[in-house]
């Protein structure tokens, strides 16, 4: 039998972009059963335009913010795979869904298949390929180091979600890191598909755009909750956006030659998340992986 899509999409005031992400879904070759939208009261027309399209089941409820509406999304999502697409991002062309199924129906079968991606502006200008850990035996060390998953790229079986639930409710914008690291915690099993499967558009209103700063800060705030640590990377990509405004979103940054200044702040702060009793019990447990040695090699050499 053919695995089945739910697609669960949180919108709130996008009607400039929520058209385009009902129609990479609608146009599916291996359609999917549903596409949920949970709009807690957009004022811009983007209830309509969900209403309006047949494809679509709008959610017209309030919630408690945008982990909230996805978690709700999780929970009554019917298919055996669950999709999570933001008003304003898309799939990069019909047959998305067809491939991720194929690999699902595979002799070795995962709970996550994910892909790379692409950033893209609203008029489909490229803004760059998104950073991808392309490994996913890899996951477990990697993920301290950074996000390495584009979100509209991730495809969840529901034994997946069953492992874990749904997202943390406190968190605003690193909610799927969160998830992406308690799913390899408690053992999922990740599948990688070498090519684009969807887009993320950045634009002025864009969370990722407008509150970078915000975002990077939970990110790491999730992994420093999770590890016990900061990874020397995350301090770079902190103060690469301190100094430069670069938003840290694809492989090539200002902070992959860092310059004196960018790597004196990402220093200071690297020693103010690591610096302590705490932390130093964490990285002195074993088993240690790449990202723990690599961080106490980091402390090391600049202690002496």
């Amino acid at each position: 039998m053919s695995l089945s899509f739910s697609v669960v999409t949180p919108c709130l005031d996008q009607a400039a972009f929520l058209p385009e992400a009902i129609r990479s879904v609608s146009e599916q070759t291996h359609q999917a059963i549903e596409h949920l939208v949970f709009d807690p009261g957009s004022t811009d027309g983007s209830r309509t335009i969900a209403a309006d399209a047949e494809s679509v089941t709008l959610v017209a409820e309030a919630d408690s913010g945008q982990a909230d509406a996805v978690t709700r999304g999780f929970t009554q999502a019917r298919g055996d795979v669950v999709a999570w697409l933001n008003a304003d991002d898309r799939y990069v062309d019909a047959q998305v869904f067809a491939r991720v199924a194929q690999r699902f129906d595979a002799a070795d079968p995962p709970d996550v298949v994910y892909g790379r991606g692409r950033y893209v502006s609203p008029d489909g200008g490229s803004r760059g390929d998104a950073f991808i850990f392309d490994d996913p035996a890899q996951l477990p060390w990697r993920l301290k180091t950074g996000v390495g998953l584009l979100q509209p790229a991730v495809f969840l079986h529901k034994r997946a979600l069953a492992l874990v639930g749904g997202l943390d409710p406190n968190l605003h914008f690193a909610m799927d890191y969160d998830l992406w690291i308690r799913l390899v915690t408690r053992g999922a099993k990740f599948a990688f598909l070498d090519e684009d499967l969807a887009l993320a558009v950045i634009h002025a209103d864009s969370k990722t755009q407008s509150m970078r700063g915000d975002s990077i800060q939970e990110a790491i705030d999730v992994a420093q909750r999770h590890f016990g640590f900061v990874s020397w990377s995350w301090a770079l990509l902190q103060a690469d956006w301190e100094l430069t405004g670069q938003p840290g979103l694809t492989a090539h940054t200002a902070a992959d030659q860092a310059s004196k200044q960018i790597a004196a702040r990402a220093q200071q702060l690297f020693d103010g998340y690591n610096r302590n009793t705490k932390t130093a019990r964490s990285l002195l447990r074993p088993p240690w992986d790449r990202a723990m040695i690599s961080t106490l090699k980091h402390m090391v050499r600049r202690a002496k």
